[in-house]
This record gives structure tokens, C-alpha cells and sequence, in this order.
């Protein structure tokens, strides 16, 4: 009988266990999707908050660009900042009635009118020569209602906007009234903001904070601040109609955030 020598017998069990026909058990397969999966619960939840910080981040240099545009505009326009439209003259009783919708009197820069498009608010930076491009006009954020891609070209500004007559952005800009019976604007210089009052804001929505827990903020000196203030949920899921007639919601929104 030929009989196997321990060494080759060693041989061959070692090869048996270390054969690469061998896989994994079902076990084992479960344990290794399970810690993946756990890694990734704890890990995609910082790299969307890391994300979110990099836009907002973004949204706080627009809005730095545009307040420091609208400095500019001031100084050659005896410190008058953009009114709201450049349709009506100075003396129109509308030059600066905010009685419209809230996208109307704050969100549009650019309206569809007859014969050619009209400026509205910080679309006058565009007129003035101030800014270049449009995209500074839009937040980067994903919950902004409005986006710089959803419009026809790259560049600005378009020659027509997706389902409206003109052009929206995601920033509220110059939006205090004087009161809730006078919708004109309380500002109309930017030394009348030593009053207070917040010259450029993001979007309020009843939806969720721009920015996971709140909202950019830009002053006439060109600061930017982040305000976090859970009292605005409150008043926002409160509000029946935000964007169109409840003003004054949103003048107590605006007076928080000042």
C-alpha cells in the first residue's frame, strides 16, 4: 500500500482550506452587507451636511457680490438702491408699492413686458452694468424654488423662463414695508438701513430653511450672517399663503431677522 508522507498529507489539507473555491456562507455575506450598510447611515449624513455647508457658503458670497453691486449702484444714484421696477418713473405712485405677490415684489429681476423686458429689483444691477453674469442671482441650494439652470440659456439674461413671464430668483432683496396698510418700501437708500433691516434674504419658504436650519443674510456694509431662529418655523408653518398675500407674516419674519 503506497501510504502518504506527513508533510505532502500537510500539504494537501492546506490547500483544502485555502482552496479559492471555497466562499462566503450566506452568514457571513449578511454580516458584511450589514457593516456596510451602518457605515454608510453614518457616513452620507455628514457628506450631505458637508455638501449643504459648501452651498451655503456659495450663497453667502452671492449675496456679499450683490450687496457690495448694489453699494456701487448707490454711489452714482445719490444713494438710492434699486427700486422696485424701472418700469414707472420716480414719481409713479408704483415705483416702489409692494402690494403684488411676494415673487412679484421681491423674487422677479427681469419681467416679460411690451415692446422689451423691464428690470425689477436687483435685475438693475444688470442694467446699470454692475453684473456680468447671472448666475450670482440664484442659491445653489436644493431646496431653492427657483434655479439658475431652469431658464433657456446659459448666460444672462435669458430670452424666456421656464412656466413664467419672466425671470425669478431665490433671494428676497430690499423687503420691509413700511407698514401693513403701506406697502411701499421702508428703505429706498442705503443710508435709511441704519434703522435696520435685512437688505438681501434667502427664499422663505413654509417648506424647510434654505440652508438644513436657516437662512443667509446680507447687510448694506457687505456682511453676510446665518441666522438660525426656530420661532421663523413656526410663523412659516403657520402661514397659509407665505408667497402671495400674508404680509404680515412675513413682515414679522423680516423684523426677526433684521
Amino acid at each position: 500500500m503506497h501510504t502518504i508522507k506527513p508533510k505532502t498529507k500537510a500539504l494537501i489539507l492546506r490547500s483544502q482550506v485555502t482552496s479559492p473555491n471555497q466562499g462566503f456562507t450566506l452568514i457571513e455575506l449578511l454580516v458584511v452587507i450589514a457593516i456596510i450598510a451602518l457605515l454608510l447611515s453614518v457616513v452620507l449624513p455628514s457628506l450631505n451636511r458637508v455638501k449643504e455647508y459648501s452651498r451655503r457658503t456659495i450663497c453667502a458670497t452671492n449675496l456679499r457680490t450683490m450687496a457690495t453691486w448694489i453699494a456701487l449702484y448707490a454711489q452714482s444714484s445719490n444713494d438710492y438702491i434699486p427700486p422696485l421696477t424701472d418700469r414707472y418713473p420716480p414719481s409713479n405712485a408704483n415705483y416702489d408699492d409692494q402690494k403684488s405677490n411676494h415673487y412679484d415684489r421681491w423674487w422677479r429681476i427681469l419681467e416679460d413686458a411690451t415692446p422689451t423686458w423691464s428690470y425689477w429689483n436687483l435685475g438693475l444691477l444688470y442694467k446699470a452694468g454692475l453684473a456680468e453674469t447671472g448666475e450670482v442671482f440664484f442659491c445653489p441650494s436644493k431646496l431653492a424654488e427657483y434655479k439658475y439652470n431652469d431658464y433657456a440659456t446659459p448666460s444672462f439674461p435669458t430670452d424666456m423662463a421656464i412656466g413664467s413671464t419672466g425671470i425669478r430668483i431665490p433671494y428676497a432683496y430690499n423687503p420691509m414695508c413700511k407698514s401693513l396698510t403701506d406697502r411701499h418700501r421702508r428703505f429706498r437708500t442705503l443710508g435709511q438701513f441704519s434703522a435696520g433691516g435685512p437688505l438681501i434674504v434667502d427664499l422663505l419658504s413654509t417648506q424647510a430653511p434654505t440652508h438644513l436650519r436657516g437662512w443667509n443674510v446680507a447687510r448694506t456694509d457687505a456682511s453676510v450672517d446665518f441666522r438660525i431662529d426656530h420661532s421663523i418655523l413656526d410663523d412659516l408653518r403657520g402661514s397659509t399663503d407665505i408667497a402671495g398675500k400674508d404680509y404680515e407674516t412675513y413682515d414679522r419674519i423680516l423684523f426677526k431677522l433684521r
